[in-house]
């Protein structure tokens, strides 16, 4: 692990397990700490824990990168967004829902793995959780302190999400049939994102209907495929019928649609 000081952000305020970026504008530290403590009840009630049993997070804004990122190689480990400005709140709300998203799953991975990820399903989850947030936002804007700023700032929020999810693009997934197919998924999944946004909805409405069924999410990497946990560019299957034999009742339903969208490869 590359033990990266927390020097890296010339100011911070820690909160909770949070060490969150202090900026010279006073109204760029506001609205990152809104947006994010709009966020955070969200997750902790979806993911059914507490900010006390949490590993210590960064969270900082970087425009020169090209990606925003869970940085897990660094101490503390981090979520770096990359924005020019914390003003444009839609893109907040965007980016740092998918980051939170990566770090509440990280939170129950095995301790002697906490790198285990089938790329492209986590993926495809983190980015249904991201409009799911937009949406959630849009629905409780008044609640957020922002509002006093902007009361009409949702319209924005739900015309983002629309934009989002006006884009079709025939299903990568549903044409994967064979292992090497998904393997090939796996390499590009964080390129071609759009590729996986007819699952995305998918999800994201299951989620609008039920959203403590989301907490399915962190459960997945204790049914990976054993033989392909110890291989880490082999990680591809999820062994479903073991999952929905065990899986909690009020997760059930993601379980099952998480199952469909799945390519129906065979588990030895």
């Amino acid at each position: 692990m590359d033990t990266q000081p927390i020097s890296y952000l010339s100011s911070y305020e820690r909160r909770g397990p949070w060490l969150v970026q202090r900026f010279d504008d006073t109204d760029q530290t506001r609205f990152l700490d809104a947006i994010l403590e709009m966020q955070l009840p969200v997750f902790y009630l979806i993911f059914n824990t507490t900010p006390d049993r949490l590993e210590p997070c960064a969270v900082f804004c970087d425009a020169t990168v090209s990606v925003p990122i869970l940085i897990t190689n660094w101490q503390p480990i981090a979520i770096r967004l990359n924005i020019a400005t914390t003003a444009y709140w839609c893109q907040v709300i965007y980016q740092l829902s998918h980051e939170l998203c990566h770090y509440f799953i990280r939170q129950k991975k095995p301790d002697t793995d906490k790198t285990m990820i089938v790329r492209w399903f986590e993926e495809t989850m983190c980015e249904a959780m991201s409009n799911y947030l937009l949406w959630y936002m849009a629905e409780h804007w008044s609640e957020c302190v922002l509002s006093s700023m902007n009361a009409s700032y949702d319209r924005h929020i739900r015309d983002y999400l629309s934009n989002l999810m006006n884009v079709y693009t025939p299903s990568a997934i549903q044409r994967c049939t064979t292992s090497e197919s998904l393997r090939q998924l796996e390499k590009v999944c964080t390129a071609e994102r759009d590729a996986r946004s007819v699952e995305r909805d998918l999800i994201f409405q299951q989620m609008r209907l039920a959203p403590y069924s989301a907490g399915a999410f962190a459960e997945y990497p204790r049914y990976v495929v054993p033989e392909e946990r110890s291989q880490p560019d082999s990680r591809l299957r999820i062994d479903f019928p073991r999952w929905l034999a065990t899986c909690e009742v009020k997760h059930l339903e993601m379980v099952r649609l998480l199952a469909q969208i799945h390519p129906n490869l065979p588990v030895n």
